[in-house]
């Protein structure tokens, strides 16, 4: 079967669907709890489980793209050449 070919908008909805749903996967009141106060404040997690899981999955969200197996890059998207640098490699 072959895999569908995607414009380029499409490839960059696909990732900034994927990039919102890792941002609110980690960053939630459940995790992180209510702040008690409205000044700006630091963040603590709520469980030794929640830093677990939110260490997971943001080692997960910075990762570089994988091909699967050798093949090519998921939804069609490039992998990053060794010369890209910063957020370009992200």
């Amino acid at each position: 079967m072959n895999a569908p070919v995607y414009s380029p908008i499409q490839q960059e909805v696909i990732v900034l669907a994927a990039v919102l749903d890792l941002i609110d996967d980690m960053v939630n009141l459940r995790t992180f709890g209510q702040p008690i106060t409205d000044r700006p404040t630091n963040l603590v997690l709520n469980t030794r489980t929640d830093q677990r899981v939110f260490a997971i999955l943001l080692g997960d969200f910075l990762s570089l793209p994988q091909a699967h197996r050798g093949g090519a890059a998921p939804f069609g998207l490039s992998v990053p050449t060794q010369e890209e640098t910063g957020s370009a490699r992200t």
